[in-house]
């Protein structure tokens, strides 16, 4: 015996729904073991049926926007021009030259944990300027995930936290292999 065919199925659970039940009742006919194992699969698909569909994904164009992508020049700068003037003026530590190969990759991770502080700051003033009514229909400038609801508060806060915790582990890195100096 065939399983009866799938009938489109608009609503939100249609992902989750099953036609066992459809199967059920013709193998009832069949065979009582037939029966008890397609009584079975109904059960567990009513169950699952219950469930809510998942959440629908956030498209990268929104978290591009989130992020603000004109303002991390003003993360960028500082920590490229510390490189520049580090470079110009050799203050390497414990040389009396330049080493480039040694010490020029924590520019790297410098430059990632400070891209990563401004994001944070950037998503955290999206939330909070939409809670406190800054953000609204009047507001002038590029739009605003929170206040035009492409994504969620608590998502954008939850984003803003991942943000800092990157940035802080990413900084304990460079002041473990540079010198823990850096942390005053």
């Amino acid at each position: 015996m065939q399983p009866a065919p799938r009938s489109p199925d608009p609503s939100p659970s249609a992902p989750f729904a099953s036609t066992t039940g459809a199967a059920a009742i013709g193998a009832s006919a069949s065979s009582p073991t037939a029966a008890a194992a397609a009584s079975s699969s109904v059960s567990s698909a009513s169950s699952t049926a219950s469930l809510s569909p998942p959440a629908a994904r956030i498209p990268a164009s929104s978290w591009i926007l989130a992020t603000r992508p004109k303002t991390l020049v003003a993360g960028a700068v500082p920590v490229l021009v510390g490189a520049a003037s580090t470079v110009h003026l050799g203050l390497l530590p414990g040389t009396s030259t330049v080493t480039l190969p040694v010490h020029l990759w924590l520019v790297l991770p410098c430059l990632f944990c400070s891209l990563l502080i401004q994001v944070g700051t950037n998503l955290f003033n999206d939330v909070y300027d939409f809670e406190r009514g800054a953000d609204d229909g009047a507001r002038l400038g590029p739009k605003r995930v929170t206040q035009s609801g492409l994504i969620p508060a608590h998502v954008v806060k939850f984003a803003a936290v991942c943000c800092f915790v990157a940035a802080a582990i990413c900084g304990l890195v460079v002041c473990a292999v540079a010198g823990w100096h850096l942390v005053v």
